[in-house]
């Protein structure tokens, strides 16, 4: 590759394949001798001065082995089933201790010419090259090499390096009983070096250690421990203590006023039972009238008179500002629910009438209302419990009563006692039929509610029984008459001084009249249902028509659009 100055190629028959660009660079060859185990010709192999190609094989060979266009010069003539013409070729490169040999020949075997290279002699290099690496135990070696062959002089040895040891490392620690280790590594190989540590012996604390604590009827233990490890030395016992660490008393039997009651400690190390006889309870009669208060006996509260004795009374006694209920004479701590004394009705909680709680409580299978602490017959209205609001009245909830009911400046619908948040509904009251939405008035709504078959109008929460105009609802308008949609009618109707017509209670805007102002008799036109004949039309162009009735669709769409008209919930309507 590169060779300007070759002329002929002559290539040889171990060749396989010759790559792109091989001889593309040899300008001036000008021809080429290709043998036919040849597989493949890359692509530009050749020079474009190339003349002739000397193919051993045949014509259909050469057309596999070249494949690519321009594999060889378009202007060079191929010879098939070529021999060779003479060629030059180096056959032996001199060496440092063997000639070179340079021949010219031909295929056939003649030789046209011999060259002998001389022997070119060993070249020594000037620096020395280490041949083997010296070790900390093992010695090296070092040589001057020959720069063309493997040949070595000066042959010379490195002597061996030597450890290089750090510092010493404790890797095991020694103990009271065990040796313990050292070591120290070469810094250069890594060797290891590793020396045993002495044991350290125990080192006692002079102070004594209590191992086991003596107890009311187990003896204890004390020694001297190492300071090092868990050994400990001198093991003495400690007497036991021989008292016991008595809990709570526990009353195992309540005294009665038939028999003795029964309490007892127990120590809570060894076990130990200590019992002591509680007294027969004497109780006083129960005097009405008369102020008890409680007192701390045996674990348990008791009702007292002024003199200090038992008395055997159920009700509300006051003890430091508050009242707690006693029964049969001992405090109920486990009593919920609602005591009558004296003619009122009181919340006790957990045994303490409870004077701050405000609700709801069953009291004879009546809910009740309790207002700080006890019965309220004069509340009429809502109470809030467990997440419903339930209708009060006489200090009871009145599941009988379905109505609106005023609570904080609104009304509430009432179905059977509890208010009905679901309902969306017309509902009668004093006189008056309401529109309830998601059960409260809404004194806001201005639309067409329906109920019961009929399509009712409601005026600001309230059907409108007085009202015969139109409604704006969900896109169209309807004729309503005296506060009920009215399907059947058919004719005209002013309204904002303007007359329109009605057909089956829905305004038709086709209607050529209108939006135009009609003189007529208003109930004549309220009665139409008479043939199109009897109605007087205007004659107007259709133009006009059109035209008149867009502005009219403007005006009222308007009109609904400050709520004047308007319905709204429109998904709600077919609810009831």
């Amino acid at each position: 590759y590169g060779c300007t100055n070759l002329e002929e190629a002559l290539i040889g028959e171990s060749v396989a394949y010759i790559k792109n660009y091989a001889f593309y660079a040899c300008t001036n060859l000008s021809y080429v001798n290709i043998p036919e185990g040849i597989t493949s010709i890359g692509a530009n192999a050749f020079p474009k001065n190339v003349a002739d190609v000397f193919y051993s094989g045949s014509e259909e060979s050469w057309a596999k082995v070249a494949t690519y266009a321009n594999a060889i010069p378009e202007t060079a003539l191929i010879h098939y089933n070529a021999i060779a013409p003479h060629y030059k070729t180096d056959i032996l490169v001199a060496t440092c201790v063997e000639d070179g040999l340079v021949r010219t020949y031909c295929d056939c075997g003649y030789e046209k010419s011999r060259i002998v290279i001389p022997a070119l002699g060993h070249d020594y290099m000037n620096d020395w090259t280490i041949d083997v690496e010296a070790t900390c135990e093992t010695a090296g070696e070092k040589s001057h090499h020959c720069s063309r062959c493997d040949d070595k002089a000066d042959v010379t040895v490195i002597d061996a390096l030597g450890h290089n040891y750090g510092e010493w490392v404790v890797t095991a620690t020694p103990a009271c009983t065990v040796n313990g280790e050292q070591c120290k590594v070469c810094a250069t190989c890594a060797n290891e070096v590793k020396e045993s540590i002495d044991a350290l012996g125990h080192d006692y604390s002079a102070e004594w250690t209590v191992d086991v604590e003596p107890t009311c009827a187990v003896a204890g233990e004390k020694s001297h421990h190492c300071s090092r490890c868990d050994d400990k030395a001198d093991v003495t016992a400690i007497e036991a203590t021989g008292n016991h660490a008595f809990g709570e008393w526990i009353i195992e039997k309540e005294a009665t006023e038939a028999e003795e009651g029964l309490k007892y400690q127990l120590c809570s190390v060894c076990g130990f039972r200590a019992e002591e006889i509680i007294p027969v309870i004497v109780f006083e009669e129960d005097t009405e009238n008369e102020k008890y208060s409680l007192v701390w006996y045996w674990f348990n509260w008791y009702c007292v008179d002024a003199d200090g004795n038992f008395v055997k009374h159920t009700g509300l006694v006051e003890y430091y500002g508050a009242y707690y209920f006693v029964q049969n004479g001992v405090l109920n701590w486990y009593y919920n629910g609602i005591y009558e004394e004296n003619g009122k009705i009181y919340y006790v909680e957990y045994g303490v009438w409870n004077p701050n709680y405000t609700g709801l409580a069953l009291y004879n299978d009546v809910w009740t209302y309790f207002v700080d602490g006890a019965v309220n017959y004069d509340y009429v209205g809502l109470v809030y419990y467990q997440g419903s609001w339930y209708y009060v009245e006489n200090g009871a909830i009145n599941w009988n009563y379905t109505g609106l009911t005023y609570f904080y400046d609104a009304w509430y619908y009432v179905e059977n006692g509890v208010v009905n948040f679901n309902a969306i509904t017309l509902v009668y009251f004093c006189g008056d039929w309401y529109y309830v939405e998601y059960g409260k008035v809404n004194f806001d709504a201005i639309t067409l509610v329906y109920f019961y078959g009929e399509w009712y109008y409601v005026e600001y929460g309230k059907v409108n029984f007085n009202a015969t105009t139109l409604v704006y609802f969900y896109g169209t308008w309807y004729y309503v008459e005296n506060g009920v949609l009215n399907w059947n009618y058919n004719g005209y109707i002013d309204f904002y001084g303007e007359t329109y017509y009605i057909e089956n209670g829905v305004l038709n805007w086709g209607h050529k009249n209108n939006g135009k102002h009609n003189n007529s008799n208003n109930s004549e036109n309220k009665n139409e249902n008479s043939d199109k004949e009897n109605v007087e039309y205007k004659e107007d162009n259709s133009t006009d028509r059109e035209n008149d009735k867009d502005k009219d669709k403007d005006k009222w769409n308007n009109n609904s659009n400050n709520g004047n008209h308007y319905g709204h919930h429109k998904d709600k309507w077919n609810k009831k």
